[in-house]
């Protein structure tokens, strides 16, 4: 897990619901521990980006299937 919990393309979505985001980074977070993850998506044709505590975050149900 020496790039974090995550992979770049991965989908995720915060825990509590929202849009499907895709991972650009993930990184250490330095305060506190834990991983710190950078997503981006679209709303509508803007580009919207979101940079969070891991651990707010889980894979989407879908991007297993899309890895393969």
């Amino acid at each position: 897990m020496a790039g974090g919990p995550f992979s770049v393309g991965d989908l995720v979505m915060l825990k509590s619901g929202g849009p499907l985001m895709t991972v650009e980074a993930c990184q250490p977070y330095n305060a506190g521990g834990g991983f710190q993850a950078m997503t981006v998506w679209f709303a509508g044709d803007e580009v919207k980006r979101l940079t969070c505590h891991s651990l707010t975050l889980e894979l989407a149900q879908d991007s297993e299937d899309n890895n393969a």
